[in-house]
């Protein structure tokens, strides 16, 4: 701003020296005087195209402020059952026989050995429940492949009751059949089966 009033008064001046007091003075006067004329026109010009360019600047910068860039849309993580909760028990009754006589032990033993029939997949149990009665309470057998392995026990009916109400389908996420062999004091060990539910 400072130098568009510097050039402006420069021009001023000299404009007036070389209007109204040339006919006074020397010729190489009035060539030096048009000279610097020339020169303060330009310096005006100048100046004022600075001026007007940067106040459209500030005026853009004003009107429309820059913005940081939008960041980049992060993967959303998300567990798949992060609404579903889940427990998991340990059924009961594996070392009892079933009414047809045969053994739970015998059935998880072959079922851990991925032995046929009882286990056409490897380490894939399809897992049913069938609700039944004991002593004139709610009993929930468990079945693995159609074969009876025992019950759900009696602390856990309650919950598989509740999710039931609250899902229409249970969805079991998990089957490991554990124990068998020998102890290292040589004592047997029963199979027994753990079950992990999602509602």
């Amino acid at each position: 701003m400072l130098r568009f009033l510097i050039a402006w008064a420069v021009l001023i001046y000299f404009f007036y020296i070389f209007l109204f007091k040339g006919f006074l003075i020397s010729d190489s006067f009035l060539l030096t005087v048009a000279i610097l004329s020339i020169a303060a026109i330009a310096l005006f010009l100048i100046s004022l195209w600075k001026l007007l360019n940067g106040s459209s600047k500030k005026h853009k910068n004003r009107t429309a402020p820059s913005r940081p860039a939008p960041a980049a849309p992060q993967a959303a993580r998300v567990s798949v059952n992060a609404r579903s909760e889940s427990f998991s028990f340990r059924v009961a009754g594996t070392t009892h026989k079933n009414e047809d006589g045969s053994s739970r032990q015998t059935i998880l033993r072959h079922m851990k050995n991925g032995d046929s029939p009882w286990v056409s997949i490897p380490d894939d149990f399809d897992v049913t429940f069938e609700d039944t009665e004991y002593e004139g309470e709610l009993a929930i057998a468990v079945y693995l492949n159609d074969y009876q392995v025992g019950f759900v026990p009696r602390k856990d009916i309650a919950r598989i009751v509740e999710a039931r109400k609250r899902s229409s389908k249970l969805y079991v996420s998990d089957v490991q059949i554990i124990g068998g062999g020998e102890n290292e004091e040589g004592e047997k060990l029963y199979y027994g089966c753990l079950i992990s539910i999602e509602y």
